[in-house]
C-alpha cells in the first residue's frame, strides 16, 4: 500500500511542478510591480509600486483599467506559485517520512528488531504467495508508450513488445515471482524509468529486470546505456537488485539464462 501511496505523491509532485512552470511563463507576461490602495489628497487611489527601497518607484494608475488587470494577474499567480511551493514542501516531508518507517519494509522490519533470526527465517515470515499474487494485480501506473508495438501476449493474457520479453514473462509465471509490466519507476519528482520488469523478491524487496534485445543498434545501444547509467545513479546496480539480460545476435535468448538469473537472484 506504501508503494501505491508514494507513486501517487510523486504523481501530484510531478503535477505541481506543472503548474509552477506555467504559473512562471504567465508572470514573465504580466506587467511589473504590485497595486497598493492609498490616498492622494484624501481621495482614494490605485499606486503602481516598482522596486524596493531607495530604487522604489510609485505612480498612479487609477484610471488604468488595463494595467490594474495585468497587476492583479501577476498577484494572483503569485500567491498561486506560493501556494503550490508550500503544497510541494508538504508532499516532500510526507515522502521522506513514509520512506523512513520501519514497517514499510518487512524484511527491514525483521532484521532490525530480530538480527538473531536465520535468513530464510525471515524470507519465510515475508513472503507468502497470496500477498505476492495480490501485489502483481494491483492498479500501477504502466507505460504508454508505443502500445502497438505489444504485439506478442503472454499465456495469461499480458501484452509484451518481444518474443524474448515473452519468454521471460513466462518463465516467471512458472516460477510464481510476482511481476508488473513496464511500470513507471519514479527517480525524482521528475525523473523516471521504465524498468521491463518489476519483481518483487520473496523477502519483499523489488528488483528489476531489463532485457535489451537490439543492442546491435547503435542508437538503441546509446539508450540503454544511457538508461543504465540512470539505474545507477539511482542505487540499482546488477549486484543488488539490477537484472540485465541480452538477445543473442540471432535475436532470441537462451532459456538456461533466464533460470540461472531466477535462481540466483530472485528465489
Amino acid at each position: 500500500m506504501d508503494e501505491a501511496l508514494m507513486t501517487i505523491l510523486a504523481q501530484t509532485m510531478s503535477r505541481i511542478d506543472k503548474l509552477a512552470d506555467r504559473d512562471i511563463a504567465q508572470i514573465k507576461q504580466c506587467p511589473q510591480g504590485r497595486m497598493i490602495p492609498t490616498f492622494n489628497n484624501r481621495r482614494p487611489v490605485v499606486m503602481r509600486v516598482e522596486g524596493y527601497g531607495s530604487g522604489r518607484r510609485r505612480s498612479i494608475i487609477t484610471k488604468d483599467a488595463e494595467l490594474q488587470v495585468g497587476l492583479a494577474r501577476r498577484m494572483m499567480l503569485s500567491s498561486e506559485l506560493e501556494g503550490l511551493a508550500a503544497e510541494k514542501q508538504i508532499i516532500s516531508r510526507a515522502m521522506i517520512e513514509l520512506g523512513d518507517l520501519p514497517w514499510k519494509n518487512r524484511a527491514t522490519f525483521l532484521r532490525q528488531k530480530c538480527p538473531w533470526l536465520p535468513e530464510d527465517a525471515v524470507s519465510s515470515l515475508c513472503y507468502s504467495a497470496p500477498d505476492a499474487a495480490g501485489w502483481a494485480a494491483e492498479p500501477f501506473e504502466q507505460s504508454d508508450y508505443m502500445p502497438e508495438a505489444k504485439t506478442k501476449i503472454t499465456s495469461r493474457g499480458l501484452a509484451v513488445r518481444s518474443k524474448s520479453e515473452l519468454l521471460i514473462a513466462e518463465t516467471l509465471y512458472r516460477y510464481g515471482i510476482p511481476f508488473r509490466y513496464e511500470q513507471v519507476l519514479w527517480l525524482d519528482d521528475r525523473h523516471f524509468l521504465v524498468p521491463d520488469f518489476t519483481i518483487k523478491r520473496p523477502n519483499g524487496e523489488l528488483a528489476y529486470w531489463e532485457h535489451m534485445g537490439r543492442m546491435g543498434s547503435e542508437e538503441y545501444a546509446r539508450r540503454q546505456i544511457k538508461k543504465v547509467m540512470l539505474y545507477f545513479e539511482a542505487g540499482i546496480v546488477p549486484w543488488k537488485n539490477l537484472i540485465m539480460t541480452f538477445d543473442t545476435v540471432d535475436g532470441d535468448i537462451d532459456v538456461r539464462v533466464i533460470e540461472s538469473e531466477i535462481a540466483s537472484k530472485l528465489l
